[in-house]
């Protein structure tokens, strides 16, 4: 009985080896379901719908968008997270969905519960300014409501602008109060109607920055804007935090190997792709950046930690 249980296991074994590749090569057979953390209309979506309709051009099957939303990306995660690994379930979120939310919610999943195929942009997160404010930078503000002992009011729409901003209060020995708004559309709204001193916000910024309608106080993530080379970011003025979110291509993680690599570079060519490049830098004031899985999935750890450690250092998240 031992005997033929072993040899009946070691055909299993075998045909499961021969499909994977089988289906990598069929790959894609059907219409491929596109899940998106966050819902329609948003930096997210736009970045996902792009991507998609050249998928889709590219391979000949849909990528159908599926918007998700809910708890930063984790309903969506939770999802594919339960979906079949067979290549047909692509999970379309921000790198916090993975590095951020799990710190201030039982989410039910973690960053190794998917694999992490692509990044495919960088969100370009920068403090925000009516043009009549009577200062040129971040600092420059912080400095001013210190000599003048009052605190700050800022437009926030997310828990890690709060974090964030935690870190620069108690370095910089100011309260700064978040005023919560809907979106960072709603930070702008906020911004240009002089109801707070400042905004946090991750890309809604951009065309009211050009038209003079806002100004730029610093920028967020560890480089500057490229095409806003003079502003500084929050590190150049001596804050020791950076904001860092990508959007990221992501699947279950039991799907099989040769089919991940088959994603992988479908992905990572189709986010190179003219028209995905115009969708991100232009319309979205995106960074656009490109990283394969091995570079992804050490972005998302590295940053997973970075968080974590911030979070503790303003005595924010734990779960």
């Amino acid at each position: 009985m031992s005997g033929l249980l072993s040899r009946i296991v070691g055909a299993v074994v075998a045909t499961a080896a021969l499909a994977a590749p089988a289906l990598a090569q069929s790959w894609p057979e059907k219409p491929v379901r596109m899940i998106v953390g966050y819902g329609a209309g948003g930096g997210t979506d736009q970045q996902a719908r792009a991507l998609s309709k050249i998928l889709s051009e590219q391979l000949g099957q849909p990528f159908v968008v599926e918007n998700k939303p809910g708890g930063g990306g984790a309903v969506g995660a939770m999802l594919a997270k339960a979906a079949p690994a067979d290549g047909y379930t692509l999970y379309f979120t921000t790198s916090t969905t993975y590095t951020f939310e799990p710190l201030f919610a039982k989410v039910g999943y973690g960053a190794s519960d998917l694999r992490h195929v692509a990044v495919v942009a960088q969100f370009q997160e920068a403090m925000v300014a009516s043009p009549k404010a009577p200062w040129k930078d971040f600092r420059e503000m912080v400095e001013k409501a210190k000599a003048e002992k009052r605190d700050i009011k800022y437009a926030s729409f997310y828990q890690l602008d709060r974090v964030i901003m935690a870190a620069i209060a108690k370095s910089a020995g100011i309260r700064i109060v978040p005023v919560p708004v809907q979106s960072g559309n709603g930070v702008v709204t906020a911004v240009m109607g002089e109801q707070v001193d400042f905004g946090f916000t991750g890309g809604s910024w951009g065309p009211f920055v050009q038209s003079g309608q806002l100004k730029l106080l610093a920028a967020g993530p560890s480089d500057r804007f490229a095409d806003y080379p003079q502003v500084p970011t929050l590190k150049d003025l001596g804050y020791d935090v950076i904001t860092e979110v990508y959007t990221l291509v992501s699947v279950p993680k039991d799907t099989p190997e040769p089919v991940v690599k088959k994603i992988e570079a479908a992905i990572t060519q189709a986010a190179g792709n003219p028209a995905y490049v115009d969708a991100v830098v232009n319309v979205g004031k995106m960074r656009h950046i490109v990283a394969g899985e091995k570079q992804s999935s050490e972005m998302v750890q590295r940053q997973e930690a970075y968080y974590r450690k911030l979070a503790e250092s303003v005595g924010q998240g734990g779960n």
